[in-house]
Parts: structure tokens; sequence; C-alpha cells
């Protein structure tokens, strides 16, 4: 799909691997390849969605120091923010079921993201 967020088919279910190592961390080069991942899944006739993560860190949420390495700008601070809303907001009103498969952590964005999906599976990690 693309180097951020990998698709693997499964039939009619299609599992949407965040990849933005180390920690999924949430900028709007991430968040436009999911929302991007998930449009192309119901186009593909997915009947439902699979969102998971890291082993150990589903989404570490929003890339603070790159938010904070844009300073003052605020028109990019704005378009960062549009976009985890837009990731937000596809993941939300998908036409098909979206279940995140959470093994690791999802502070703050990454919570955010997982309460936007119909369902949450969470395993216990490796202690």
């Amino acid at each position: 799909m693309s180097e951020l967020v990998d698709r693997l088919v499964h039939g009619p279910v299609h599992e949407l691997k965040l990849a933005r190592a180390p920690v999924n961390a949430l900028n709007p080069s991430l968040c436009d390849a999911l929302a991007a991942a998930i449009n192309a899944a119901v186009s593909a006739g997915a009947h439902g969605i699979v969102l998971c993560g890291g082993p150990k860190v589903f989404s570490a949420g929003l890339d603070v120091p790159y938010l904070v390495s844009l300073g003052e700008d605020r028109a990019a601070l704005k378009s960062a923010w549009n976009a985890f809303f837009s990731a937000a907001r596809t993941l939300a009103q998908a036409p098909i079921p979206v279940v995140a498969a959470m093994s690791g952590h999802a502070p703050a964005g990454g919570c955010v993201l997982a309460l936007c999906c119909d369902y949450r599976v969470m395993a216990r990690g490796p202690a």
C-alpha cells in the first residue's frame, strides 16, 4: 500500500498495519496514508478492516517533536491537525466495521484512533 501503512488482504477482511517505526507516531504523512488505506480497502470491496500497530505500541499518538518543529507556522500546524482529524473521521465514518487490534500501548492520539474504530481487541503484551 504505502511505506507507512501495510495492507494485507485476508479474503473480505483487510488488515491495515501502521508501519512508521519506531512507535507509529502520527505525523501528517502517516495520517494521510491511513485515511487513503481505509478508503482503498472500502473501494476494493472489503467487508471489514482490522487496524493494528506494533507489538509494543499500537501508536504513540501525535508526533510531538514534529509539531514543535513547526514553531509558529500556523498554516503547517493547522495542516497537521487537519490530517489527524481527517484520519480519525475516516475511521469513524467507515461504512464497514473497523476493529483496532491492540497488542501495545496507545496513549493520546493513538487512543483516539482506537476509539474511532467500531471495536477494540486488546492482548496482553510480553511481561
